[in-house]
């Protein structure tokens, strides 16, 4: 993870397997990002707009 204090904006990256059979089928547009963490005072994200869901086309 980077975070970027001038644009209070972090940028999180993944690792992202498909299964020991290698048969499964990864649907990036049904992946969803949740984050359900704590800042640094102990508060919780708006649950309104802790998750996101999609595909950015980005690889």
């Amino acid at each position: 993870m980077t975070w970027d204090a001038d644009n209070l904006t972090a940028t999180v990256y993944f690792t992202l397997t498909q299964n020991a059979a290698a048969n499964a089928t990864i649907d990036p547009s049904h992946i969803e990002f949740k984050f359900s963490g704590k800042d640094i005072y102990g508060l919780k994200m708006n649950p309104k707009f802790d998750q996101f869901t999609g595909f950015s086309g980005v690889v």
